[in-house]
């Protein structure tokens, strides 16, 4: 579904491949991040047993329910390396009925009821409308590609737009806030910053002929 804008943009293969270079750039941090999910506060607490509990499971798929912060960490990467134009999107990533989707996107709260009869999950990915390109960084807890995904944002499929997401009211959660600023304060992120900003300077290949 075409985002916020009526213009169809077609992303050149070469814008394809940079973002992507980048997203995988940005993953291999948040991977990093990732598993530290414990010491985040509130919104990550229904993955312990109760607050004192550290023996409580991850989910499978480290990357799920962390969408709404890893999209902002993402977009403060790319503002860190020069890279305007992005914006987060909040809204829903679409399933097929024969989806094997991992439990966990369901059963959030820990009950066991996985709640399968529903077609969507609430979601957020990153936007450039200038390119006309969409960025999903962890698509993969959805259990379908290994992600991050990268493609033309008017490609019409499992993604349904509620719009730029500091419209969207879980933007004012301080827990979110948080753990950005925790993720972002790392000092591996100021790596991560030099990195991108090498892909983006790195010299592109002669054409051949």
């Amino acid at each position: 579904m075409l985002e916020c804008t009526e213009e169809v943009i077609n992303p050149s293969e070469d814008d394809l491949e940079l973002i992507a270079e980048l997203a995988e750039a940005i993953r291999a941090y948040l991977k990093t991040q990732w598993v530290l999910r414990r010491s985040l506060p509130g919104a990550w607490q229904h993955w312990r047993l109760d607050d004192l509990d550290e023996t409580s499971p991850l989910p499978a798929i480290l990357s799920t329910s962390l969408c709404r912060e890893s999209s902002l960490l993402g977009l403060e990467a790319f503002n860190e390396a020069g890279l305007e134009g992005w914006r987060t999107y909040a809204g829903a990533f679409l399933f097929d009925p024969d989806d094997d989707i991992p439990s966990d996107v369901w059963d959030t709260e820990l009950t066991g009821a996985a709640e399968r009869d529903k077609d969507r999950v609430a979601h957020t990915w990153l936007v450039n409308s200038e390119l006309g390109i969409r960025l999903d960084l962890m698509v993969d807890q959805f259990g379908l590609i290994e992600g991050p995904l990268v493609e033309p944002v008017h490609y019409e499929g499992r993604y349904i737009g509620n719009g730029h997401s500091p419209n969207i009211d879980w933007m004012d959660d301080p827990a979110i806030e948080c753990a950005v600023k925790q993720w972002a304060y790392d000092p591996k992120f100021d790596a991560l910053v030099e990195r991108l900003k090498e892909i983006i300077m790195r010299p592109a290949a002669p054409v051949p002929g």
